[in-house]
């Protein structure tokens, strides 16, 4: 999997699975991550979990991503919400915080003995907050974005993950 363009809010893995098998997460999630990466992947445990990573991007003290998500399967159907942080802090100011709480939903379209197809959408709500200097306060916004995801399983041992990202293209600011 690869990316189509740059973008802030996803630019830094949740999982350390998932950076570890370089962006073949989104066919291969098994826990409630699969909110980041295919919320078609929800089904795939089968059962309620919970998944939290706190770590520091490019080894940066100033930088922190907190992620924690919590799946549950009900009625043939998965269910997950996710909340992640990413902020910038530098002597004692904070100067950026980019907030994404996720809600998800999942269903199995075809499941037999052997193979299985299921579909997965996902809606963040995305807040990106810019610190205070002393002259400007360099305020705030809030989006929306939708995530749609297929997740197919063949044979019982092979995947293919589809994940479509942001795909009503949810900006904040101005572009210029």
């Amino acid at each position: 999997a690869g990316l189509a363009h740059a973008y802030v809010f996803d630019a830094v893995d949740v999982s350390s699975k998932a950076r570890g098998m370089g962006g073949a997460w989104v066919a291969a999630a098994d826990d409630a991550s699969a909110i980041f990466y295919n919320p078609a992947a929800l089904p795939v445990s089968g059962q309620a979990n919970l998944t939290a990573s706190y770590l520091r991007p490019n080894s940066q003290n100033f930088e922190s991503l907190a992620f924690l998500a919590a799946a549950k399967p009900m009625w043939n159907q998965t269910f997950a919400m996710s909340y992640r942080k990413f902020s910038v802090e530098y002597g004692g100011e904070d100067l950026l915080d980019e907030s994404t709480l996720s809600l998800a939903h999942a269903i199995m379209l075809l499941s037999d003995i052997h193979s299985s197809l299921a579909f997965g959408y996902c809606v963040n709500l995305y807040s990106l907050q810019f610190g205070r200097t002393e002259n400007f306060d360099l305020g705030s916004q809030t989006t929306a974005g939708l995530d749609l995801g297929f997740m197919a399983t063949l044979r019982d041992r092979t995947r293919i993950g589809f994940l479509m990202k942001n795909i009503n293209e949810p900006s904040v600011g101005k572009v210029t």
